[in-house]
């Protein structure tokens, strides 16, 4: 014989009980990191860290673990058949969640509860609910289950010391166009996003710092069960190589990569292992006693593997453990300078994801790096880290976001193993309303050459404003300030930057 019981399951939130709700309200933490600081940072980029963020909120309430169970619509209406030698172990499961129950049979028919029509009227969709939080905010192209955004931004400007000369240099024009597509998907399961910049920069009277940049990446998530999915991601980026290198100017250097991990939920721990490589192609030539050196014995893959355990204190935070093991291999087994340059590095870190409904949200983690030379004349590198991206909310208007990056970079100078670099930086953003916004951003950043003593000190200040004319344009400003102090003067510099631009969306 089977028994029915029909369950009503409601939650109550107050200070003195809790109860359990069908409907919970989504818990989703706001993190919109400013694009000016993703494209003045191009080495910094918070949101990987932010997405993670966010999937630790949870989703939605999920109904009690009760066998037979079946929600039905918003109504909160369980209905159950209960096997006979299981009604004890549930009538204890509906007594201490505080859930009554009485039969139900032919003579005593409920009615299934319904919301109200005025409670139906006045919940707004999550779609409503956007446009109401940033009505200028673009809509997009939906294409099936894609939502596609392009947009086009143009800026003019002017630099005072476009070489950093460390006396000064003589000030240049500088204009630049950026192509830029932005791919999201709309499944109810799994996820498949991508990230298209491509762009040209131009200084007048200085044509080896005219150049091109791409960055370009596609990530997605397959989910096999609720607890277990596969990752994957596969990128691309060109860029002019950075100065602190001490290549030539017009040497650019192409870094392409992928990515698969598969990540698995047991109760609150939750483990991910992902295998990861990365192909750095240097192209040009650096400058020779007799002739110009080709710049191919730089060239170098570096395969990955990075494993990381997380256990969840509650939906908001969540401790983890992150190891990371990479190996350099370069084309060239010894350099033209008769070094042998490949080399093992390991990061191993912990820190803290958080994700407290729209007010803070990312991760932070401090670590350890090391980094060791097949080369017995190179000294390693290691050193503290600070790796991470937090977004902080204290009001509706304004927020602040902290951003750390670490990492270690190839070195042409001789005798120098590499480059221990470490960056900081903390941008305070204010909206006005909803058209007029400004950001105040600082940032630190070190530069430690192994091998000889020489340490380079960055320091900046970035003022911004937006004013946007409608959801498809905005008008940008900037003025940025640059400092670099070294314990070797003569390549002390600075700078100043101005631009001002327009950016087309939709």
């Amino acid at each position: 014989m089977l028994h029915c019981l029909l369950l009503t399951v409601t939650l109550s939130v107050d200070r003195a009980e809790a109860a359990v709700r069908a409907e919970t309200l989504l818990l989703r933490p706001v993190a919109d990191a400013d694009p000016l600081l993703l494209r003045r940072f191009k080495a910094i980029d918070p949101r990987e860290s932010l997405a993670r963020a966010v999937r630790f909120a949870p989703a939605a309430a999920k109904p009690l673990p009760l066998p037979g169970a079946m929600l039905e619509g918003t109504g909160c209406l369980a209905l159950m058949r209960v096997p006979p030698n299981d009604a004890t172990r549930i009538w204890r499961a509906l007594v201490r969640c505080h859930i009554k129950s009485r039969p139900i049979g032919p003579k005593r028919p409920v009615a299934p509860v319904m919301p109200k029509l005025e409670e139906v009227a006045e919940a707004p969709k999550p779609e409503e609910k956007a446009e109401e939080d940033d009505p200028f905010e673009p809509k997009g192209i939906k294409v099936g289950a894609f939502v596609i955004k392009p947009a086009l931004e143009l800026t003019v400007g002017v630099d005072s010391n476009p070489l950093r000369m460390p006396r000064g240099g003589r000030p240049a024009q500088t204009r630049s166009v950026v192509h830029e597509l932005e791919i999201r998907s709309q499944f109810e399961r799994h996820e498949l996003n991508a990230d298209l910049s491509v762009g040209y920069s131009q200084t007048q009277g200085v044509p080896v710092l005219n150049a091109p940049a791409v960055d370009a990446k596609i990530d997605g998530r397959y989910d096999i069960t609720d607890d277990r999915s596969i990752n994957g991601e596969v990128r691309y980026a060109l860029d002019p190589v950075d100065r602190v290198l001490e290549a030539p100017r017009g040497t650019f250097v192409s870094k392409s990569g992928a990515t698969v991990g598969v990540s698995q939920k047991l109760d609150n721990v939750s483990v991910s292992v992902k295998g990861l490589v990365d192909r750095s192609t240097f192209s040009g030539a650096r400058p020779g006693d007799d002739a110009p050196i080709p710049n191919k014995d730089r060239n170098f893959t570096q395969p990955a593997v990075q494993t990381r355990v997380s256990y969840a204190l509650s939906p908001q935070i969540s401790p983890f453990v992150d190891v990371t093991l990479d190996r350099r291999v370069h084309d060239i087994p010894v350099d033209f300078g008769g070094v042998r340059r490949d080399s093992n590095g390991t990061v191993v870190s912990a820190g803290l994801s958080l994700a407290f409904a729209g007010r803070l949200a990312g991760e932070i983690a401090v670590g350890y790096l090391t980094r060791r030379f097949a080369d017995p004349m190179l000294p390693g590198i290691s050193g503290m880290i600070v790796n991470g991206a937090l977004v902080y909310r204290p009001f509706d208007r304004t927020s602040f976001v902290l951003v750390g990056t670490s990492d270690t970079l190839e070195s042409v100078i001789p005798g120098v193993s590499g480059i221990f670099r470490r960056d900081l930086i903390l941008q305070a953003r204010q909206e006005f309303d909803p058209r007029t916004s400004a950001s105040l951003s600082f940032g630190f950043g070190q530069d430690r050459f192994a091998g000889i003593v020489r340490t380079d000190d960055r320091y900046s200040v970035a003022l911004g404003a937006v004013y946007k004319l409608s959801r498809e344009v905005q008008l940008k400003a900037d003025v940025r300030q640059d400092w670099l102090r070294s314990t070797i003067p003569t390549v002390n510099n600075m700078a100043t930057t101005a631009t001002v631009g327009i950016r087309f969306q939709y």
